[in-house]
């Protein structure tokens, strides 16, 4: 078999069924396989950078899904998917080419992939960004019956589940993380439906938020006519004649037509286990601080690929798209070379929400999780408003606690609930932790404020939780 370098003058995409090379191994200087956020934006930044290198991308499925969006598709986007399409055309224009097919194996010896339907593709330099996939519950009886569902990220799966959910009455949502809730609230604006949301743990959104802002969800999806059962274990799918019967471990049961499983994801390594590159123990594929794995030219981003928490430089199983765009960015610029010292900084958990018109976001860590990391922090408090004067149309109330290093001030985490201006406020404390300020220096920055868009600027929910925890620190002193 004879190896062709392929450094196409025009862009296209080449189909399963319409292959171009058959019996022929394919060489590329770049392989980049998975097509999500982390694997689309590392072969776009890559094609514009190494223009003269022949880079193709590999993907399962032509049409790929915009994952934070997914919970939106039964609600706001009213059952339609294709409003949730991620485009891949500025990658076609600049000149990358797209294979629509299945990788089965790697062959790193050889510096080989072999596909399901185009053969053996080589590669000077592989990136791998294959994502994650929806936990299976294999561990529940029954967790394989029929009307059983998960938000994949497959344009094609969630085109088929759609339409069945869309007519569903009765649904039931097993798991009480950010993708549960959000898929739970979007069902229940339509009000035919009777939509349950299922919690083992004692609140919602527990590992994310400490107990406060978890009941505040919890109080803005009963708002919105959801049941929530926390404290809640499934035990048991039974199908029974004409519906699906929970079967729970304090005896209780509920009768549903539909259930979706948002037990989290785990990440999509298995051909990278099997060509024995090492996984961690959440199954991410072992990274350097450059995202280079064990193999020197092989480099992984994204879900299927380590994270180290910002703060303890322990493995973390937090998965994020804006973490996929930040290592996508950053694996770029040192592909080939590193051409920067500025290493990956670890990983931040920057989450938010919107419940019922309700707005929830956490940077950093909570009260307890610094705590229980042996931390001596303290916690500021303020509630206020997002606009001035609060009479203005769509004023809304602020609530922030803000946690700091008792003895040096420096910022670790922040927690708020409000309106749509809180994420964007989340944002600001992220950079604010990822640079290590103190509350005394975000404290001294000048800010710009405007009655429509922001508060009074002298009481701005930012600068006056910093104020309430310096003066808290101040009197904790006396």
């Amino acid at each position: 078999m004879h190896a062709i370098d392929l450094k196409p003058s025009k862009s296209y995409i080449v189909h399963i069924h319409k292959l171009l090379y058959i019996g022929v191994l394919m060489k590329y200087d770049i392989v980049v396989v998975g097509g999500g956020p982390a694997g689309l934006s590392a072969a776009m930044a890559l094609k514009t950078k190494y223009r003269n290198k022949s880079l193709i991308l590999i993907k399962q499925e032509e049409i790929g899904l915009v994952p934070c969006g997914m919970p939106y598709i039964f609600g706001k986007l009213n059952y339609n998917v294709d409003a949730d399409v991620k485009p891949h055309k500025p990658f076609i224009d600049a000149g990358g080419i797209l294979l629509i097919d299945t990788v089965t194996s790697l062959v790193r010896e050889k510096k080989e992939i072999n596909t399901k339907n185009s053969g053996v593709i080589e590669y000077d330099k592989l990136l791998l960004a294959t994502g994650s996939d929806p936990l299976i519950p294999k561990f529940i009886k029954g967790y394989d019956n029929p009307n059983i569902y998960y938000i994949k990220k497959s344009y094609n799966y969630m085109k088929d589940i759609s339409p069945i959910l869309k007519i569903s009455k009765r649904i039931a949502i097993i798991g009480g993380g950010f993708i549960g809730l959000e898929v739970a609230d979007e069902l229940a604006h339509d009000k035919n439906k009777e939509i349950s949301l299922i919690e083992m743990e004692e609140n919602v959104l527990s590992l994310a938020f400490s107990k406060f802002f978890s009941e505040k969800a919890e109080e803005s999806l009963e708002k919105n006519a959801i049941n929530i059962l926390t404290n809640t274990k499934l035990l048991e799918v039974k199908q029974n004649i004409n519906d699906i019967q929970l079967n729970f471990s304090d005896g209780e049961s509920l009768c549903v037509d539909a259930v979706i499983f948002a037990l989290g994801y785990r990440p999509n390594t298995q051909f990278a286990k099997e060509a024995g590159l090492t996984l961690n123990k959440f199954g991410a594929i072992n990274v350097d601080n450059f995202m280079r794995t064990d193999d020197k030219d092989i480099l992984a981003i994204g879900d299927c690929a380590k994270k180290r928490d910002f703060f303890t430089r322990k493995d973390s199983n937090a998965m994020l798209a804006s973490v996929a765009g930040a290592e996508s960015r950053f694996v770029a610029e040192n592909f080939f070379e590193v051409c920067s010292t500025k290493n990956s900084i670890g990983t931040i958990r920057v989450f938010s929400t919107m419940l019922n018109g309700q707005v929830f976001a956490v940077a950093g860590l909570t009260e307890k999780e610094a705590t229980e990391e042996n931390m001596d922090v303290t916690i500021g408090k303020f509630t206020g408003y997002d606009k001035h004067p609060r009479t203005l149309p769509g004023t809304t109330k602020i609530t922030i606690h803000l946690t700091s290093m008792r003895k040096t001030g420096a910022i670790v985490g922040a927690e708020i609930t409000g309106g749509q201006s809180v994420g964007e406020m989340i944002n600001v404390l992220a950079v604010a932790i990822q640079s290590r300020l103190t509350i005394y220096e975000l404290y001294s920055y000048q800010i710009g404020t405007q009655p429509l868009l922001t508060a009074g600027p002298t009481v701005t929910p930012i600068m006056k939780v910093l104020e309430n925890t310096i003066r808290s620190k101040s009197l904790n002193k006396e």
